[in-house]
């Protein structure tokens, strides 16, 4: 599988990445949705774009967040031994 480069630069910080999305320049075909999709999402991008240390800092607590997430199991739910497949 093809290597693909974050952002123009070969090492680009994250803050390039929504330069990049203001500028149209999205490597992704999900970005565009960031500024479309509602204003609040838009204003993120924006606020990211301008303020690195604000998108690390969210991003360190969702990833706190994640991490204490509790799986469902028995009756409740699985975890599944393949992703694409419920176990039998």
């Amino acid at each position: 599988m093809p290597k693909v480069r974050w952002g123009p630069e070969p090492v680009c910080p994250r803050l390039c990445h929504f330069k990049n999305l203001l500028a149209n320049k999205g490597l992704l075909s999900s970005d565009e949705i960031l500024l479309t999709k509602n204003k609040v999402s838009a204003n993120l991008v924006k606020k990211y774009a301008e303020r690195n240390d604000i998108f690390f800092e969210q991003f360190a607590k969702s990833m706190i967040k994640m991490g204490n997430i509790t799986p469902l199991t028995g009756s409740k739910g699985e975890i599944r031994k393949h992703c694409r497949k419920i176990n039998k």
